[in-house]
């Protein structure tokens, strides 16, 4: 049996409907099994939190993003912001440290040569740690995201409430 070429585009495009169908009803319910209460994703979690804790991270990039993971993680599990968690205290004192340098004019221009990636997650953090007591400091990198000129950061200063 020979196809002739409308038949079979029109075949292949019904083809492609039903398997894009099936990969959506599949997925769908996957999500309704396994909402994040679920206690398959609790563990698998808690699992990611642990290798996070027993490889420590390096570099302020690294600290920050494992101190969100265990910050977001801690308040999604166990309705706490973990401030004492020794990675969390790493990660605000890299920031600090960093903020510290860079309003000093000394050598440090971490925050000035990478963009707006570790000035945004520093905020993120500051704020989830304690955004009253760093407020000072969570100004400074905002302030900073005027620097940068990408069309990012333009974006994330106009959505900014000041």
């Amino acid at each position: 049996m020979k196809l002739r070429s409308d038949k079979l585009g029109r075949m292949v495009r019904v083809l492609a409907l039903f398997a894009a169908l099936i990969a959506i009803a599949g997925e769908a319910a996957a999500q309704r099994r396994y909402d994040p209460n679920h206690p398959d994703v609790e563990t698998v979690v808690n699992r990611g939190i642990a290798f996070v804790e027993a490889n420590a991270p390096r570099g302020i990039d690294e600290q920050l993003l494992a101190a969100l993971a265990i910050i977001e993680t801690k308040k999604r599990y166990e309705n706490e912001i973990p401030r004492d968690h020794p990675i969390v205290q790493a990660a605000v004192a890299g920031i600090l440290d960093a903020v510290n340098g860079d309003q000093s004019g000394g050598a440090t221009t971490l925050l000035r040569n990478t963009g707006a990636y570790i000035p945004c997650l520093g905020v993120i953090v500051l704020c989830e740690v304690n955004d009253q007591l760093y407020a000072n400091q969570i100004n400074y990198l905002l302030d900073l995201f005027s620097s940068v000129k990408t069309p990012m950061a333009a974006l994330v200063i106009q959505a900014t409430p000041r």
